[in-house]
């Protein structure tokens, strides 16, 4: 309710859904209902801030079962032109598929935290060429991420396909 804008009238539910611009008795909504949002009973969260009460949410509700583990998939396609070599075209296509280990280490703490944490190494070593913020698009960066992102045995199969 503090989330919602004031001055509204309704259940917290109605002005959800109207404040979202989505059907008050869609599926959004009802799965929201379903995760607890709606619910009046305490989460449990220790501080409960919004953060913190959804975490406590979400981990009740999509815990994985004893030996059950998830799965990430990334798939990039990128539709490619190049003017200098004639007007070539290409499809490349670039996909990732991880599982996570059955109660151990999930495929997206994996696809999330090593990054992350890789990055910050990176960073606490000074071994980036450059201070500021900026995104990886240089080989001096995202090499050394790349090469130990598959030593980890997280790697893109790659493909290539004329146009």
């Amino acid at each position: 309710d503090m989330f919602l804008p004031p001055g509204e009238h309704g259940s917290v539910r109605l002005r959800a859904a109207r404040h979202l611009g989505i059907s008050p008795g869609g599926t959004i909504m009802k799965n929201l209902e379903w995760l607890g949002i709606f619910d009046d009973t305490p989460t449990g969260a220790a501080g409960e801030t919004a953060a913190e009460a959804m975490i406590h949410l979400l981990k009740g509700k999509l815990r994985l079962p004893p030996r059950g583990r998830d799965m990430v998939i990334l798939a990039h396609e990128l539709l490619v032109h190049y003017p200098d070599e004639g007007g070539r075209k290409e499809r490349v296509t670039s996909t990732l598929v991880d599982l996570g280990e059955p109660d151990g280490l999930t495929a997206m703490s994996k696809t999330v935290g090593l990054p992350a944490a890789l990055g910050a190494r990176l960073l606490m070593t000074d071994s980036f060429p450059r201070p500021g913020s900026f995104i990886p698009i240089e080989p001096v960066i995202y090499e050394p991420m790349l090469e130990e992102l598959a030593q980890a045995g997280l790697t893109f199969e790659e493909r290539v396909e004329s146009l």
